[in-house]
């Protein structure tokens, strides 16, 4: 096989998979789909933008793993009142849940894996990618996890850089702004024997 025949195989692959993750996304949108997907699609944006965009608290990986868990239960819904149990998928739904678990408890315990392995970027991407499958919408095949797998660091690349692109919320200036003009003792000027604090202009 010549360098053509390589270059135009690998051509083609990609473009298949990018094929299939747009199917993907696209029927996230789909209306027997969407009322699982779009509370994750909002619950993604206001964590990531008011929270995640300066740090993963407990707290947000605490709802994270929670979502994470109600997602699967609802994939194993679907697939006992009305698709079929498929194994493969079952496995899929039972180990989420005992991930949302996991990270649950290790950030009630304020362990800091839960910190790192519980931000919303990285679960809601795979609850998205994966609900289309799991409601039969698309294929659960090679093509599906090879296009899961190779867009995922694209995906979480872009909108990281989406999110730093976008203006601060209104809440972080201010408390940039208290940590700016706060003072302690050591920060006073003393005058005459007495204390004055610093009062900006």
């Amino acid at each position: 096989m010549d360098a053509y025949s390589v270059l135009t195989t690998i051509g083609t692959f990609l473009l298949k998979i990018t094929e299939r993750w747009i199917l993907i996304f696209l029927h996230t949108f789909d209306k027997d789909v969407i009322w699982i997907t779009l509370p994750v699609y909002i619950t993604w944006f206001f964590t990531h933008y008011f929270q995640e965009k300066k740090e993963t608290s407990f707290g947000n990986a605490a709802t994270n793993g929670t979502i994470a868990i109600w997602v699967a239960l609802d994939w194993i819904r679907q697939m006992v009142t009305r698709l079929g149990i498929n194994p493969i998928k079952l496995g899929l739904a039972v180990f989420l849940i005992i991930y949302g678990i996991w990270i649950t408890i290790e950030a009630i315990r304020a362990k800091p894996v839960a910190k790192y392995l519980g931000r919303i970027n990285e679960l809601a991407y795979f609850q998205l990618t994966l609900t289309p499958i799991m409601y039969n919408k698309i294929p659960l095949d090679f093509l599906s996890i090879m296009a899961i797998i190779f867009y995922f660091p694209i995906f979480y690349l872009l909108t990281s850089w989406l999110f730093k692109v976008l203006p601060e919320p209104y809440y972080m200036k201010q408390e940039e702004e208290k940590e700016f003009y706060s003072f302690g003792p050591s920060d006073w000027n003393v005058y005459g024997g007495q204390d004055q604090t610093f009062i900006p202009a």
